[in-house]
Order: structure tokens, then C-alpha cells, then sequence
């Protein structure tokens, strides 16, 4: 399901720099069903500053049908009653004109799982129509897909996550499974690396997360970004949170 909501609107935005804010929002999303009537699904959002530049955004919309958020990523996200805000983080608040950011989320549907129709950045409107589908000749962002995003681990086991893309590649996509500074030695992930192809872009690989025992009574915690490469596609990065649960008492 593809939905793009372009906004050519100018208006004063209430910051600090009065910037003239303009905006497009791509939404693109992936569900599944889990049992009859309810199910989840994947969103990715592109964010473009058509106006002046601005040092921080934040992202406006309503689920049409009750949907839950249950986690995002690349930015500060909230939900309250049916209205979702997205708050950049301070290293991608700051956007030239022209400029583009991604960010993501998991959510939850019971029913029907339509689109939001409307977004707002910095209160501005970025359009209240998507407009048509892209035609077959353009080739359309896609996004790497974790499930689940976060896992725990208790030591000396291991833990799984499945990883799939949301687009089919026109050649060979390699996943990059990158550690993220900072995270907990004792955890680790394999393989590095994942090879997606035109023919098993779909289908579900591996993320095997393993937790080494230590004399330490603290859980850690440690973070992936899993990037994409090739397939003549963009795919937005993912990211799998995981959290060590130590067996020893203090």
C-alpha cells in the first residue's frame, strides 16, 4: 500500500527561525493478518523540506481506524487516542531545502487498516489528498522489515529476528547488520550479512542475537541498524533493539 501526500502550502511556522515551511510526506506501508480481523503493520515515512531550512520537525497525523503504535524509529514518537507525533532526534531535525529524511514504525490493526490522509509538519499542512499511485515506470522507496524490532535475551541463550524487504529488488540487495556504538560486548548478532534476491525478497532470514554469560548482574542492552544495498531500489534502514536479561543475583 503506497500513498503519497505532496503539500506545496507556505506558511510561518511558530519556531525560533520563523522559517516558511513547505513540505511533502510519502507513507508507504506493508500489513500482515495474525488472526481473522486484526493483524500488524510496517510503515515507512519520507519527509521533504520544500520550504526554507529548518533545524527541527515534527510530524503530525491520525490513524483513520484505530490503529495502535507499538514502535518507531529515527525519531521521538507518540501516540495519543487516534493522533501519532513524530519529534526528529538531534542529529536529523535539520533539514535544507530540499532535503529528505526517513522514519519509520510497527504498528497493530483490528478491522481494517486504511491510510492516513492527512500530515503536518511544524503545523503546517504537507496536503489533505494522496495523490495517485506512481505509474509503473517509477520505482518507489521501500524499507527493510524486522520483526520483531526489539528483543531480550537471557544469557548464555539466543533470540531470533526475521528480516525482509517490502519491495522486490530488480538484482541481488545486500543487508548490512551493523552494531551500533555503545551496545553491550556480550552481545553479538549473526550473520553480518544478509542476500536478498528478486526471487526471496519476501521471504523471511534470520537475525540470530546471542547473549554470552557473564559474572556482571546488570542487563545489557545493544543495538543493530540494518542497512540496504543494490536491488536498483532505495530501502530505508531498520533498526532491532535487544536487551540482555542476566541470571546472576546481586
Amino acid at each position: 500500500m503506497i500513498a503519497m501526500c505532496t503539500g506545496v502550502l507556505t506558511a510561518l511556522a511558530q519556531s525560533p527561525a520563523s522559517a516558511a515551511v513547505a513540505c511533502d510526506v510519502t507513507y508507504t506501508s506493508t500489513e500482515w493478518t495474525s488472526s481473522p480481523g486484526r493483524g500488524g503493520f510496517n510503515a515507512a515515512i519520507t519527509i521533504k523540506n520544500t520550504g526554507d531550512p529548518i533545524s527541527s520537525w515534527s510530524l503530525t497525523f491520525a490513524f483513520p481506524a484505530g490503529q495502535q503504535l507499538t514502535h518507531g524509529w529515527q525519531a521521538t514518537w507518540v501516540q495519543s487516542g487516534t493522533g501519532v507525533t513524530a519529534t526528529s532526534l538531534p542529529w536529523n531535525g535539520s533539514l535544507a531545502t530540499g532535503a529528505s529524511t526517513g522514519i519509520g514504525f510497527n504498528g497493530t490493526w483490528t478491522g481494517s487498516n486504511p491510510k492516513p490522509t492527512v500530515f503536518r509538519v511544524n503545523g503546517v499542512t504537507c496536503g489533505g489528498t494522496p495523490s495517485p499511485s506512481p505509474s509503473p515506470s517509477l520505482t518507489p522507496d521501500g524499507f527493510v522489515s524486522v520483526t520483531p524490532t526489539a528483543l531480550m535475551v537471557a544469557e548464555s541463550t539466543s533470540a531470533t529476528a526475521a528480516v525482509r524487504l517490502s519491495l522486490r529488488p530488480n538484482s541481488n540487495v545486500t543487508v548490512a547488520v551493523t552494531k551500533r556504538s555503545g551496545g553491550d560486548a556480550d552481545l553479538t548478532a549473526a550473520p553480518a550479512t544478509l542476500t536478498f534476491t528478486p526471487a526471496n525478497w519476501n521471504i523471511a532470514q534470520n537475525v540470530t542475537i546471542s547473549a554470552a554469560q557473564d559474572p556482571d548482574i546488570a542487563n545489557g542492552t545493544a543495538a543493530w541498524t540494518l542497512s540496504a544495498t543494490g536491488g536498483g531500489v532505495f530501502y530505508f534502514s531498520a533498526g532491532l533493539n535487544v536487551t540482555e536479561i542476566d541470571d546472576e543475583s546481586s
